[in-house]
């Protein structure tokens, strides 16, 4: 027995679009990552920075 269906353009239009969709969530999200690290290592500087001049001034 032979499979003779045609694969279905709509479902596979479906399928690119989840997966750019996907691929673009994760990129957004490590975005995102980046930057809330990114303020919270300032934040931490800032409050390193604050006690240091506390304690010494």
């Amino acid at each position: 027995m032979t499979d003779d269906r045609k694969p279905d353009p709509q479902a596979e239009a479906e399928r690119r679009l989840r997966m750019v969709l996907a691929a673009e969530a994760r990129s957004e999200r490590d975005t995102f990552g980046r930057i809330q690290k990114g303020f919270y290592g300032c934040v931490t500087l800032l409050v390193v920075l604050f006690l240091v001049l506390l304690f010494f001034f």
